[in-house]
């Protein structure tokens, strides 16, 4: 699930930073920063509490869904440039990404809850193989895609990706 995540994280800034740095969107780079530090708590707050709501297996599975159709969103109405529409996605992939990425990892804590600490060990050291991997081939798809097609598109393979990882953690 994590090479999936990964994969599509990568993918999704190639495609959102190919929007947004097509035009203005270079002007409100700070104010973005500065967004995406503001609101990394509050985020996590509400992850928080939608887990409560939810339980943590649904909500691990709701939130990656949602992304992919906020990206799929974005891959139809996004524009070049800044803005407050932009720079809110600009924001919003990196805090929905850490967001994600911290559910797939409690999923092996939830898989691996009553196994050995050395099976455990593996599993992690396996899952941070299959993330970083997940990265390289993001970085490659993105890199043989960035030229033929529109960031746009990008956004919406990062989607199908990330329904990809969905269901990978809902078969787990």
């Amino acid at each position: 699930s994590l090479f999936f995540m990964t994969a599509s994280f990568t993918v999704a800034k190639t495609g959102r930073d190919g929007l947004y740095f097509h035009g203005d969107g270079i002007a409100d780079l700070p104010l973005a920063y500065m967004g995406i530090s503001v609101l990394s708590l509050p985020v996590a707050l509400a992850t928080l509490s939608l887990m409560k709501r939810l339980g943590s297996r649904r909500a691990r599975l709701a939130l990656p869904l949602a992304t992919a159709c906020v990206l799929v969103v974005f891959a139809i109405v996004g524009r070049p440039g800044g803005g407050v529409p932009m720079t809110s996605f600009f924001m919003l992939v990196p805090l929905a990404y850490s967001v994600l990425f911290s559910l797939a990892w409690l999923l092996g804590a939830d898989l691996l809850d009553h196994r050995t600490a050395g099976d455990r060990a593996k599993f992690y050291s396996r899952t941070g193989a299959a993330s970083l991997a997940g990265g390289v081939a993001g970085a490659l798809v993105a890199r043989f895609l960035a030229s033929p097609v529109d960031p746009n598109v990008l956004l919406a393979v990062a989607a199908g990706s990330l329904i990809v990882a969905v269901l990978v953690m809902a078969v787990a």
